[in-house]
């Protein structure tokens, strides 16, 4: 698919590449400075370039054409996850909080726990 990429327009990859960054029409068409129904027929053009593809499939099909790297996708799904939905940060928080607690009780019980017989090592816990 990398060869695709030439078949882009420029309009037409950044339009990829704000869609797989998680902008809305709106917001893409304000910074575009077009109307929000030209975005619709931007990816219109591009499915037509492309094959068939769902809105949804944007991130990937970007990653796939090297117009944005994972890392942005996930970073930008973070941010949109942390703006959009406190509880749900607040349990990812809770979640990373509850690996390091559990992590410094293996590293307790590792320590404090005898040598086994066999090789001379601690016996480590598992849970």
């Amino acid at each position: 698919m990398p060869d695709m990429k030439q078949h882009l327009t420029t309009r037409e990859k950044s339009l990829f590449r704000q869609c797989a960054l998680g902008h809305s029409d709106a917001q893409i068409a304000e910074q575009m400075r077009v109307r929000p129904n030209t975005i619709g027929t931007h990816i219109s053009r591009a499915r037509a370039k492309l094959g068939e593809f769902e809105r949804c499939q944007i991130p990937g099909l970007a990653m796939a054409l090297g117009i944005v790297t994972a890392e942005e996708v996930i970073g930008a799904a973070y941010d949109w996850m942390h703006a959009n939905c406190p509880d749900l940060a607040d349990l990812r928080q809770g979640e990373e909080q509850r690996k390091q607690m559990q992590a410094r009780i293996d590293a307790e019980l590792y320590a404090a726990a005898p040598p086994s017989s066999s090789s001379g090592a601690p016996a480590r816990r598992t849970s």
